[in-house]
């Protein structure tokens, strides 16, 4: 059936595309080692022969084919829990106080199911498996992102795979620089993206930054606003300016005297 459905939608595909034509190459340019320097490097065509897009549905199956049936099977096993449950709570003949019991017994089974989800999307986070999957299946890699944030306990395997998605805009970008820098100040690491500050004299301050050259370089790989941007509208929401904790201000009391 599968084989069918997809031989049916070629009919959908037959309308051809319309070819532009070739721009005029400027007069000025002559002889033909000039003209193929100036001709744009376009990009290589896809593949159109059979043996080749035959290897390419091959190997695309071998490697993502497990991992789509299984994610396929534990979002339907959440779909049919719910399908279960809102027809029974959703009954206006219950006697009273039942939902509400029914919604307390059933529960546990809820949270196994996803709890077992969960666990199932951290284990796919190695890197090695998820930056294929992602350029593959960038919708299914990021169900499963979105999965796996459920463990908090997860946040660093979560970090590892979320470069690319974030360069690619998949992913907030201003949640993944302030989620990586707030990782190196907990690691007592210098940061990557300049968004962590620290309280020194009443003042935040900003940690230190690794390659401070390459800030500006990284944070537009994001695009994020520059450093100056960010820093003026710190100022203007009065982030710059913190609470000294009361211990400090005791101990610079007792210095004083």
């Amino acid at each position: 059936m599968l084989f069918l459905i997809a031989a049916a939608s070629l009919a959908l595909q037959e309308t051809p595309v319309p070819v532009e034509p070739d721009a005029a190459l400027p007069e000025t340019i002559e002889g033909p080692e000039l003209l193929a320097s100036a001709a744009p490097e376009l990009p290589t065509p896809p593949p159109t022969d059979a043996p080749t897009l035959i290897a390419q549905f091959d190997t695309d199956y071998a490697a993502h084919g497990d991992i789509v049936a299984q994610m396929a099977g534990r979002k339907a096993r959440e779909r049919y829990l719910r399908s279960l449950l809102i027809p029974i709570i959703s009954r206006s003949d219950l006697d009273d106080g039942a939902r509400s019991v029914i919604m307390t017994e059933t529960r546990d089974t809820f949270e196994a199911v996803e709890a077992s989800n969960t666990a199932w999307a951290v284990e796919r986070l190695d890197p090695e498996v998820f930056g294929p999957l992602y350029d593959a299946q960038p919708r299914l890699a990021l169900e499963i992102l979105g999965w796996a944030e459920r463990d908090e306990t997860a946040a660093l395997r979560v970090l590892a795979v979320l470069e690319p998605v974030a360069l690619a805009g998949d992913y907030d970008a201003s949640i993944y620089a302030s989620r990586i820098d707030a990782e190196a100040v907990a690691d007592n690491r210098a940061q990557t993206y300049g968004t962590a500050f620290q309280c020194t004299d009443g003042v935040e301050a900003q940690w230190p930054v690794d390659a401070p050259e390459l800030l500006t370089e990284r944070r537009a790989a994001l695009d994020l606003v520059t450093m100056e941007e960010f820093q003026a509208a710190r100022l203007a929401n009065g982030d710059d300016a913190c609470a000294v904790p009361e211990e400090e201000e005791e101990e610079a009391g007792d210095t004083a005297e």
